[in-house]
């Protein structure tokens, strides 16, 4: 489709201890990926969320979801439609640019880790808005792996797409461009034989009828994730409405041990009304890893 093209050209790097409230880094260094050892020894727990209409961390509702979050204790979170205050204790946040057509304190994406990061500044366009691209470093071993957070174009945002791109294009249109420079970056950002984790809200089904997205929307992601190799655990889940099928997703390799078809599926209220339109998702990937260096002030 004219007016998105693909990345040319790499990004800098960046510790999680250079960002800002704005996105903004000062440069580091880029540390080789490493064979996983199968020494390790703690399971691997992936989430996704999205928080809905970017709360501030300090509203009720946004201390209520800091609460949801840290409760299911995660090791990696891929969060999407959050406020750039909005911190996790004991985690290292990385977060997508600010949007072109919103406050810069309202971040589509977003990665909150246990293990050090070094977030990959993005290139200036409008898709980096929804794309957050972390390189987690796993203890013991040093080993890299490439974390990708997302929230894809919903059916809504077509108009302000249009009026960016300054042309009359559809909604599949939008979508397939905009995951296709998400694909092009994350290939491009990959180290040789590193693993690539992906997460958040996709706004696409992939079984069953779909409510919200297309059916070219829905071969354009099988593709992506396809392409890294990846299995999808949130594939047959459910959204917040239970007969809708997930439209966030958590995809890991398949090559990973265990049992990765399955993802466990939460709906948190608070006075009796749910804390998100989205459901918060859980994959137990099987994947084990040494112990995590302790972040200072975090309790033992």
């Amino acid at each position: 489709m004219p007016g998105i093209t693909t990345p040319c050209g790499r990004g800098g790097m960046a510790d999680a201890a250079d960002l800002n409230s704005a996105g903004e880094t000062r440069a580091g260094s880029t540390p080789a990926a490493r064979t996983f050892s199968q020494e390790h020894r703690l399971p691997m727990i992936l989430g996704t969320w999205n928080l809905e209409t970017y709360p501030s961390p300090s509203s009720p509702k946004g201390m209520a979801m800091q609460t949801v979050l840290n409760g299911h204790a995660a090791d990696v979170w891929f969060l999407t439609e959050l406020h750039a205050d909005f911190h996790l204790h004991a985690y290292h946040v990385a977060f997508s640019a600010p949007r072109i057509d919103a406050p810069p304190s309202f971040r589509k994406a977003a990665i909150a880790s246990r293990f050090p990061l070094q977030r990959i500044p993005g290139l200036d366009h409008p898709a980096e808005g929804r794309l957050c691209l972390a390189r987690l470093i796993l203890p013991d071993t040093n080993e890299t792996m490439l974390a990708v957070s997302t929230a894809v174009p919903w059916r809504g945002a077509t108009p302000q797409w249009r009026a960016i791109l300054g042309q009359e294009v559809s909604y599949a249109d939008v979508y397939e461009a905009v995951l296709m420079y998400m694909v092009a970056r994350v290939r491009e950002e990959r180290l040789p034989g590193e693993d690539v984790i992906w997460g958040g809200d996709f706004n696409q089904g992939l079984v069953g009828r779909d409510y919200v997205g297309t059916l070219r929307g829905r071969e354009a992601l099988t593709r992506a994730f396809d392409s890294f190799g990846l299995s999808v655990p949130t594939r047959n889940q459910a959204a917040l409405i239970r007969n809708h099928p997930a439209i966030d997703h958590i995809a890991i390799p398949a090559t990973w041990p265990g049992n990765t078809e399955t993802a466990a599926v939460y709906r948190p209220m608070r006075k009796g009304r749910h804390l998100s339109d989205h459901a918060l998702y859980l994959v137990d990937t099987k994947r084990r890893y040494g112990d995590i260096p302790r972040i200072p002030g975090e309790p033992r």
